[in-house]
């Protein structure tokens, strides 16, 4: 009778150690792992075959890394800050006693250190500073396809502009969150005919009547999805157009609108905002301009002639 244990670990971490002797050697952390028991019946050409592999690997020569000795951190919150709980990413500052905290806790707590009273904030802990520098994280949106392994100080950034960046559906009540291109293909199917299909480069007229916040817009060929947003105030209505994509998009699209009533119009253009989690009603972007109560129509209808296209 034979027993495979396999440990499925909360999380996991790795990184090289700074010695050019120890090439390879990494440090796992791992936290409450839960342990599964297979059993199996091994028969005599299983053991044969275990025991020809076993003779094979010590003929060979070992891999680079692949059998060298590691280092295991059973509790991976001894490098958050204690103060805030969040991950710590350098600057980290120590005291005399060799408590350390991060720099927005140094600032906040007035350079003094929290647990024992001492002045904190004039030296660094340049030991924990390699040791974050050095490990290595998978970006949050792997499960997406995201490739890319970052340092602690570079995960925040990088997960603001990754171009995986999870998106949510932006229908009320509807809680579907993938990739942007996932996404567009979910709204299609499980919400048609609650958007207005378009073609890049060929304009489109849309009408939206007085209390209607928003219009969404789904190019026919590519299936990416806009919105139309308006906001009703007492000189006028302010306009946007979103894009429904992660930051790594911005600039990647241009619109054109002109809103009137045949012999007066404003007209704007410029490149399209982007957003991975649009919700109905929130307040606008920094890209909108006005259209003037003036230029609505009966009962408060505004009409806009819009284009989109690509800019690159």
């Amino acid at each position: 009778m034979a027993q495979i244990v396999s440990k499925r670990p909360r999380t996991s971490v790795s990184t090289p150690i700074g010695s050019s002797h120890a090439a390879g050697n990494r440090i796992h952390t791992s936290a409450a792992p839960r342990r599964r028991i297979f059993r199996y019946e091994s028969s005599d050409d299983d053991e044969q075959a275990a025991e020809t592999r076993a003779d094979s690997s010590r003929t060979q020569p070992a891999e680079s890394g692949r059998d060298a000795p590691t280092l295991t951190l059973t509790d991976p919150d001894v490098l958050d800050c204690p103060i805030c709980l969040e991950p710590l990413y350098p600057p980290v500052y120590q005291c005399e006693n060799g408590h350390v905290t991060c720099e927005v806790c140094c600032d906040k707590m007035k350079r003094k250190c929290p647990t024992c009273g001492w002045p904190i904030g004039h030296n660094r802990c340049r030991a924990v500073e390699k040791i974050l520098d050095s490990i290595k994280f998978s970006c949050p949106n792997a499960w997406l396809g995201c490739p890319e392994t970052i340092t602690l100080s570079k995960r925040v950034e990088h997960t603001k502009t990754c171009g995986f960046l999870a998106c949510l559906c932006p229908m009320p009540d509807c809680t579907y969150m993938g990739s942007s291109n996932s996404v567009y293909s979910h709204f299609s199917k499980r919400h048609p005919n609650t958007s207005k299909p378009f073609v890049f480069n060929n304009g489109i007229s849309i009408s939206l009547t007085k209390g209607q916040k928003h219009v969404f817009l789904q190019e026919s060929i590519a299936k990416t999805l806009f919105v139309i947003n308006r906001w009703a105030l007492r000189g006028g209505n302010l306009v946007s157009v979103v894009c429904l994509a992660p930051a790594s998009c911005d600039g990647k699209f241009m619109y054109k609108v002109v809103a009137g009533d045949g012999s007066n119009f404003v007209k704007m253009k410029g490149f399209v905002e982007t957003s991975a989690c649009w919700m109905s009603g929130q307040t606008p972007g920094k890209k909108y301009f006005l259209v003037p109560n003036a230029l609505l129509g009966l009962g408060g209808q505004l009409v806009v002639e819009v284009m989109i296209r690509r800019a690159v």
